[in-house]
């Protein structure tokens, strides 16, 4: 993340710009050393200051996953997100969106910018960032209860719990350590040149590291200035936080259940339900968006539907509010079960 150098606080290290200035996130009396496990993955996170990127490069340069900037505030998208975002994907990079996070702009307008910008995530996709590094002038209680609610909101409408990028002197000398911050989402911490991350309280482990902001990547522009990180974990470890893949199976058709797209159930190909967040259906740590919809009919009228014909059996079966042209039907599919009820017994249709 390229960020900006901020006005020293009372009570607070000077937090810098993440990956513009050489000032280090830094270290916080209450704070935990706590060093990666045996397995982590290397990654990268960019935004428009970085230039044009070649992701095909990046990805065979050993990055797994990358961070990339879409928006911030309320007004600002970033002019290279709609670049990266697709091409991070197609490269097999494992992907994140973050959002610069400014405690004075509603924090659900911030949001529905962000979600909007991002669209739904696809299978495979992490969950979204908050990029929380700078005050705005606001109080801590402030900063922590606009910060939550961004993160509830967004987390809510993807299914995922979002992750939250920011250093240890800010939770810990701005932020105060505020209780329950880690229940609203899961760190990336920012602790540059050291051999192990300093994790602040509330947080007692972390997801995601950045390591060094002077870093050199293969693919992405620029001379011993890119944000370089650690994923705390093994590949499988990556891919469980990530939209998990859909999953199909079904009888005579498909029963589709996952996340990042359309929900679909079936029998015979011909029922389907629809439930999720503009279209799509959601599962993870959060609550799915109250903004979920779901479709209900009958013989065919709606988007879950129940046929006149068992698909399993292809008997009848009772029409319910089909109208007049599935009784006929209905009828003539019983005398075609009598007549075949050497071949298949069929239940007896009460009309």
């Amino acid at each position: 993340m390229r960020l900006r150098l901020l006005a020293p606080l009372a009570l607070a290290p000077l937090l810098t710009a993440c990956g513009a200035q050489d000032e280090r996130f830094g270290t916080a009396e209450q704070a935990i050393m706590i060093c990666p496990g045996a397995s982590t993955l290397q990654g990268v996170d960019v935004s428009h200051y970085d230039g044009t990127i070649d992701w095909p490069t990046v990805a065979h340069g050993g990055i797994s996953f990358a961070f990339v900037k879409a928006t911030e505030g309320v007004t600002f998208t970033d002019p290279m997100f709609s670049t990266n975002w697709p091409a991070m994907q197609q490269a097999g990079v494992v992907r994140g969106a973050y959002h610069f996070f400014h405690s004075t702009d509603d924090p659900v307008a911030q949001a529905k910018l962000f979600l909007q910008t991002m669209g739904p995530l696809q299978p495979g996709d992490l969950p979204p960032t908050l990029d929380l590094e700078v005050t705005d002038n606001q109080p801590a209680d402030v900063i922590t209860s606009t910060a939550e609610q961004w993160l509830d909101y967004v987390g809510a409408a993807v299914g995922l719990k979002p992750i939250l990028y920011t250093g240890p002197s800010f939770v810990n000398g701005t932020l105060g350590n505020p209780a329950g911050l880690q229940d609203h989402a899961q760190l990336w911490i920012a602790n540059w040149q050291v051999s192990c991350p300093d994790v602040p309280a509330p947080f007692t482990s972390f997801a995601f590291w950045q390591n060094d902001d002077a870093g050199t990547v293969a693919g992405v522009p620029g001379m011993n200035n890119v944000d370089t990180d650690i994923f705390n974990g093994s590949t499988s470890d990556l891919a469980a936080l990530t939209l998990p893949a859909k999953a199909t199976t079904g009888a005579g058709g498909s029963t589709t259940t996952g996340t990042g797209g359309s929900g679909t159930t079936g029998t015979g190909g011909a029922a389907t339900s629809n439930t999720g967040s503009g279209g799509t259906t959601s599962s993870g740590p959060s609550s799915t968006s109250s903004d979920a919809t779901s479709t209900t009919g009958s013989g065919g009228g709606g988007g879950s539907s129940s046929g006149d014909t068992n698909a399993s059996s292809g008997c009848a079966t009772a029409p319910g509010s089909a109208g007049a042209g599935a009784w006929i039907g209905a009828l003539a599919l019983l005398a075609l079960g009598r007549r075949r009820r050497r071949r298949r017994e069929c239940p007896i249709l009460h009309l």
